[in-house]
Parts: structure tokens; sequence; C-alpha cells
């Protein structure tokens, strides 16, 4: 972060920090409370009325009285008058060879325009204007000097520095109260917005115009530069002591231009009336007309006059309202850089995105309004834009990063998915191929070997799951024997199914053995399936033995609902036995047989739980006060039966129960496996 600071403070920040400042600078220019600094400007309503520039000096020396009679503190021209005056006598005798000799004697022996203006501004506090030049190969001369006293072990190296001066004719040197650069400084934009109090000729100080001009105005017989290791810190005139840059400057607070300040030329010359006085202030003589100007650029405006630059720093000195970058300005800033951006940096990975760009925008706001602040408050330039910059780049990174993180999430999470997908994919087609496997398991009703035309039988059974827990089964011990069994394993799934297969392929050994009572298969299953229990799962089980010729037969239950019998058109009847618990419960449980008869046309009918079960939710749902409205178990099976029609079908049955029952449940998902088993018994002969 600081490496992104020194680099930001090296390469952006002049460029961008004159930005910012600039429109600090349009939003609130400097509020004029009094006008220190007249404007006596030679413009083109002047010209208009006096004659094009530059006028005679007698004339500049009538117009320097003129504003002299208005008592200023001083005058100060913003003019060089580097060449002798054209006009002056022997100037015209050299000008015009075709004159008398006796007349170009006269014209020689006449005093000099510019001899005449010296003596007015002898007479006349007034300070001239000087240009440094940039001119390596020429040597220092010597010129008149302001006095300037030096304060401290510093030096001048970081002043604005110059090897030559462009001076006034030496008429005017000699008379002048004192001597000011009017030099400024541009940036690489062009803008000025720093000028120099003190400047730098052949290694000795000079004063810049507004600063002379204030030392003549107030009397002060010389000028302090005070210095320290950094450079320049300060310039003193009389009691006042200026605070400047290291290098001799100030940055201005500009105002507005203001027709305020400024007094046009011919009003003066004309004591027209409304000429502002000047008692107590001091004067700028400059010109201003058309093309005879030098305009320069400022934050505040496009086009400034350059002897208005030169009032504004005078009204900024006097008033004390320059602006000023503090020495501390730059760890201030690093400093905010560091807080924000380690509060930027644990912060918003703990927000959503849109919140963390509120904190973002908030920071770069409340950096921009601190930097207002101290502009306002005490005009010091404190730049808000490292601190934006890196807050923007920090949670550009952070966004980044957290962006790629939250993408290498989301493909791992999509790889994850996927493999996912696959695994349930592959356990969907083991699954699928075990639902395939255990329905094969089962017996096709039609496909009895050896059962004769006085038996019809039909089965059906859904498991809740792929695989389930219910099981039947139907063969023929032998000729006259037929053994049905129906189970439940409790549980549902996998496991359940695996358990279902042994008790099925347990149930047909044991049945082959030819066991004379439906009770003793019964006890003989519940003592083979127990040892083979690891799970310690529990079978309800329903087996019948049937006498195919009489419909005579035995039944044994264990832990099951009793089967129904119906005829159609008659009452439906239970075959209830004493029965026993569930499978797997009692190891060595003796299981009784309860003998029944079947009529011939009358049907046995057994089911699992699953039949009421696929209601269970659906009761849930509505409260236990209405559960026994909904809830569909073996009154609904009652129900059904009793309103079968006479030629039903056992066919009929299976699959017109599991119609009403899932229509009962409102098509819900079932809860647990259902199987249905209908025989009927037909009679012999049928």
């Amino acid at each position: 972060m600081i490496g992104l600071f020194a680099w930001f403070e090296a390469e952006l920040a002049p460029i961008s920090r004159q930005r910012v400042f600039d429109g600090y600078h349009r939003l609130v220019p400097r509020l004029v409370e009094r006008f220190p600094a007249i404007i006596v400007d030679i413009d083109d309503r002047s010209l208009a009325a006096l004659g094009q520039w530059p006028w005679p000096r007698t004339l500049t020396a009538r117009l320097v009285a003129a504003v002299a009679e208005l008592e200023p503190l001083a005058i100060g021209f913003d003019i060089i008058m580097a060449e002798p005056d054209r006009l002056s006598p022997a100037q015209l005798a050299l000008l015009h060879p075709g004159l008398d000799a006796a007349v170009k004697q006269i014209l020689s022996e006449l005093e000099s325009n510019d001899s005449i203006l010296g003596k007015t501004i002898a007479r006349i506090p007034v300070v001239l204007a000087r240009a440094g030049i940039h001119d390596a190969e020429v040597k220092p001369k010597p010129v008149s000097r302001t006095p300037i006293m030096r304060e401290g072990d510093g030096d001048l190296s970081k002043a604005l520095r110059f090897e030559d001066l462009l001076l006034n004719v030496p008429e005017l040197e000699r008379a002048a109260s004192g001597f000011g650069l009017v030099n400024t400084t541009r940036d690489a934009d062009g803008v000025v917005r720093r000028v120099p109090l003190i400047m730098s000729y052949g290694g000795e100080a000079m004063p810049s115009l507004a600063v002379e001009l204030l030392r003549v105005g107030i009397g002060a017989n010389w000028l302090t530069v005070k210095t320290d290791a950094l450079g320049i810190h300060a310039v003193g005139l009389g009691d006042s002591v200026v605070p400047t840059d290291a290098d001799g400057q100030i940055t201005v607070y500009f105002s507005a231009p203001d027709p305020r300040r400024r007094v046009s030329a011919v009003d003066v010359l004309n004591r027209a009336p409304g000429v502002a006085a000047l008692k107590g202030q001091v004067a700028l003589i400059g010109v201003t007309g058309l093309g005879l100007t030098d305009v320069v650029a400022t934050p505040v405006s496009s086009s400034m006059d350059g002897v208005e630059v030169h009032a504004q720093m005078i009204e900024n000195i006097i008033s004390g309202h320059r602006l000023l970058r503090p020495k501390h300005a730059l760890r201030v800033e690093l400093a905010m850089v560091l807080i924000f951006g380690a509060v930027i940096i644990w912060l918003l990975p703990r927000l959503t995105t849109s919140s963390g760009f509120v904190v973002v925008i908030a920071t770069v706001s409340g950096g921009f309004g601190l930097s207002f602040g101290a502009f306002l408050r005490w005009r010091e330039l404190y730049d808000p834009v490292p601190l934006a910059a890196t807050s923007v780049a920090i949670s550009v990174l952070l966004l980044g990063v957290m962006l790629s993180a939250s993408n290498r999430h989301r493909r791992a999470l999509d790889a994850a998915l996927q493999s996912e997908k696959l695994q349930a994919a592959r356990m969907a087609g083991e699954l699928g191929a075990a639902r395939e496997i255990q329905l094969g398991m089962l017996p096709d009703p039609q496909r009895i070997a050896g059962l004769p035309e006085s038996i019809r039988v039909a089965a059906f059974l859904e498991p809740a799951r792929e695989v389930g827990g219910d099981l039947y089964d139907f063969y023929m011990l032998d000729e006259r024997r037929l053994f049905f069994m129906l189970g439940d394993v409790a549980g549902k799934g996998v496991p359940a199914s695996l358990f279902m297969a042994i008790s099925k392929v347990l149930c047909k050994q044991v049945a082959s053995r030819d066991m004379r009572a439906a009770g003793g298969i019964t006890s003989e299953l519940n003592r083979v399936l127990s040892t083979e229990n690891p799970a310690e799962l529990f079978v309800t089980a329903v087996a019948v033995l049937l006498d195919v010729e009489t419909g005579q037969g035995q039944l044994c239950i264990a832990g099951h609902d009793a089967p129904l019998v119906v005829s159609p058109g008659e009452s439906v009847r239970s075959v209830d036995s004493p029965g026993g618990p569930p499978l797997c419960t009692l190891d060595d449980f003796d299981y009784p047989s309860e003998p029944f008869t079947l009529a011939p046309g009358e049907m046995m009918v057994l089911w699992t739980d699953g039949v009421g079960e696929s209601s269970r939710e659906q009761a849930a749902q509505v409260g236990t006060d209405k559960i026994e409205e909904i809830y569909y178990a073996r009154e609904g099976v009652v129900q059904f039966l009793e309103q079968l029609k006479l030629e039903a079908t056992p066919d009929d049955v299976v699959t017109g129960l599991y119609s009403d029952v899932t229509a009962f449940s409102s098509n819900a998902e079932n809860s647990d496996d259902i199987a249905i088993i209908a025989i009927q018994y037909r009679g012999v002969g049928d």
C-alpha cells in the first residue's frame, strides 16, 4: 500500500492535485473584502482617447503625477521601459534628417522624455518592474538592489534563478525607489497557481514586484528572507512575516476578476468624477489594451491580466488568505490511506457487494469532504485523490480476489455437484436395476406352476422407493395345497429389500419341507430368520395354506392385519386369528394356525400397512381431530370391498383398491411400500 502511495505521489499526484484544488477554487473563489492594490489600467478606452501605445514618456509622467495626487502609498509599474523613448526631442531629430540644422540643435538640447519621467518618479515612491532572463552565457551585471537581510542557515538554491535581467533605461533605474521582478511561474498545463515572492539573481535574493511595492509602500528599509535547512520559509516585511514554500513561492488564493479593482488611466488623467481615491493603497500601472497585455490562465479564469495577478498577490499577502500546503500534508494523507485502507481490507470481505460499494463511496466522499473542509476553514491543501485512488484500487483488487475465490468455489461446487449427479445417476441406475431384480423375484400370479382352474390369483406391489420391504409369494406345495404369504419388513429402502429377499427365499425353503400347518411354517421361518438378522429387523406376515379342491385352509398371522374375505353382494368378514408377534421379535414363539373355509366365489384379500400409511401425512397436516375422517386403513378396505360388483375378479380388486387408496390420499407420494393380493376360490368344476 505504501509503495502504491509513493508511486502515485511521484507520478500522478501533481496533476490530480492541481485538478482537485482548481475545482475547490472555482467552487469557492476568494471573497474580496477590500482592495489594497488598485490597477491604473491603460485600457482600450485610454488608448482610444490618448493615442496608441507606447505613449510618450511625458504622458506617462503626467499619469504618474495624476496618480500621485490621489495619495497612494506607492506606485508600481507592471511595464518595463527598456528602450529610450522614440518621441524624445533628440530621437525625433535623428528620425528626421531633413530638418534644419538649427532645429536639430534646438531639439538635441531639449530634455529627453525619459529624463522628464525620471524626475517625476524621483519625487514619488515608485517601484519599477524588471524581468529575469535565463541566459547561462551572460554574467550577472551590477544593478541597484533592494536591501535584503538573510536569516537562518539555509540558501536560495530552490528559488527561481536568473542569469540576466531586463532593465529599464538608466534615467528611470536611477530615479526609482525600488525594483521588483514580474516573472511568474506556470505549471505544465500553462496555469499560474503559484507565484514567487523571492527570486535569485547572481546568487542574491531579489523581490517580486508585489513584495517590493509593499515594502516601499510601508516605508520599510529592507526585506528579510528567512531560511532553514529546507530552503526559504518566510519573507519579512517590516513587522509582518509572510510564510512561503521552500522555493520562495506562495500558492495564490485567487478571486474572480473584479472591475472594482481597476480604474481607467484616462479617468485618472482627466480627474473624472467617481475615480476612487488611492490614499492608503498601492497603485499598479499596467497596460491591458487589446493585444498589448500578458494574459495568463488561473484556476478561476482562463484569461487574467498579468497586472491583476500581481494585484491579487498583494491582496493575499496583506489579508493572509494565501493557500498553504502544510509540511505535514503528505504524512496526513499517508495516514489516511493506511487507516482507511486497513478498514476497507478488513471490512469489505465481510460485506455484500452493494454494502462494500457503499463503504468505498463513503470513504472517497469522506476524503473529499475533509479536504474541502480544510480548504474552506484553514485554506490548507490536503489532497484527497491518494485516498480515493488507493481505496478504489484496494477495492478493485479485493473484489477481484473475492471474485476469483468465488469462481474457484463455484467451480468446486459445480464439480462436486456434477460428481454428486454422476453418483446419483449411478446410484439411480443401480437402484433401478435392484428394483427390476426385486420385482422379478416376485411370482407372476398368472404363471404359478400347477395352479388349478379353481383358484384365481392377483397381486400388486409398489415400493415407496426404488426398492422396498414388502413381499408376497405363491406356489403349490403339492397337487392340492397352495401356499401363499404376504409380508412387510419394518423399514424401507435397500436394507428392507435385502431382508425381504432373504425372508422370501427362506420362507420357500421352510414351506417346501412338507410342513402341514401354516403356524408350523411360520414358527420355523421365525426361528431361521432370527439367526440371520444382524440388523435386528422384523417382519409382519400372513401365511396361508389353502386346499384348492375344498376351499378349506389354515391361516397364521404374525403381527399383521387379518385378511378379509369378500363375496360380492354380501358382508365382508375378517378371518381373525390369535396369531403372534412379528417375525424376529421372539425367537422361539410357537405360532398357532387358524382354520377357515372359502365358499365358491369368495375372495381372500390381504394388504400391507402401506395402504393406510399412504394417507398418514395428509392426516397429520389437518390435525389429530380429523385423522379418523381421512385415515384409510382397514375401514377403507372394508368399504371398498363391500361395494364390489358380482362379476369382480381378483385383478379388479387389486387394481381398484390401489386406485381407491391413491385417490383417497390425493395422489400424494407413497410414504410406505404397498402390497395387495387377492385369491378367489371358484370351487371344483367351475
